[in-house]
């Protein structure tokens, strides 16, 4: 696995998820640096089977930090119920 900017991981992306291990967040944010891209779709719940099933794998290589982001435009509101 190789690290990658934000902007690198969003490049290959676009307007989808990703599950990215070992993020790096800027000034202890909530705003990705970058990390170690491992799956992307654009299918939300693809993504998330996957990290289910890349979990364990993960743990063998003392991966202890993952995150599953979306690197696609996001609203100005954002209205959860």
């Amino acid at each position: 696995m190789e690290y990658k900017t934000y902007e690198e991981i969003k490049e290959i992306v676009g307007d989808g998820w990703a599950f990215i291990a070992n993020p790096k967040r800027k000034n202890n944010s909530v705003e990705l640096e970058g990390g170690e891209l491992i799956y992307h779709d654009a299918d939300k719940q693809k993504v998330i089977q996957a990290s289910l099933n890349l979990r364990k794998g993960l743990k063998e290589k003392k991966v202890n930090v993952v995150t599953i982001h979306y690197c696609g435009e996001r609203p100005d509101l954002i209205v959860l119920l």
